[in-house]
């Protein structure tokens, strides 16, 4: 799969998702072997998102290098943020990590279909706020 491939199908199944509105793309810089997407869109429970993904072709996968998942409320209050900014070593999946309100907690690396995925069970259980 190329890096062009991969976000081809993030923007398609942004499309598809019945909760998420106005898709805005902010930055995309993309070639075969790398790549990156900035792109902000609003949710129907009023909550926005904030992704930014940085993928590099590792052989035929791709791989995320940088990533920040941004989940906020309709007032700019953080919900939830995962990424791997190294600026928490003191955890021990560094430096991949959840801001949750004022926490900050471990977090298994993520890439954008992971998060796409959390939103959609978030959706399926109610929509319910991160």
């Amino acid at each position: 799969m190329t890096t062009a491939r991969y976000f081809e199908r993030l923007k398609m199944m942004l499309l598809q998702l019945e909760f998420v509105e106005e898709v805005i793309v902010r930055e995309e810089f993309i070639t075969d072997d790398f790549g990156y997407l900035r792109l902000r869109f609003a949710l129907s429970n009023g909550d926005r998102v904030e992704l930014f993904e940085y993928v590099v072709k590792d052989q035929n996968a791709i791989r995320t290098v940088n990533y920040s998942f941004h989940l906020q409320n309709a007032n700019a209050g953080l919900l939830k943020r995962w990424d791997n900014a190294p600026h928490h070593p003191e955890l021990e999946s560094f430096p991949h990590h959840l801001h949750h309100g004022n926490e900050v907690l471990p977090s298994r690396p993520m890439n954008s279909f992971a998060f796409l995925a959390f939103l959609k069970r978030q959706f399926r259980e109610g929509g319910s706020r991160g």
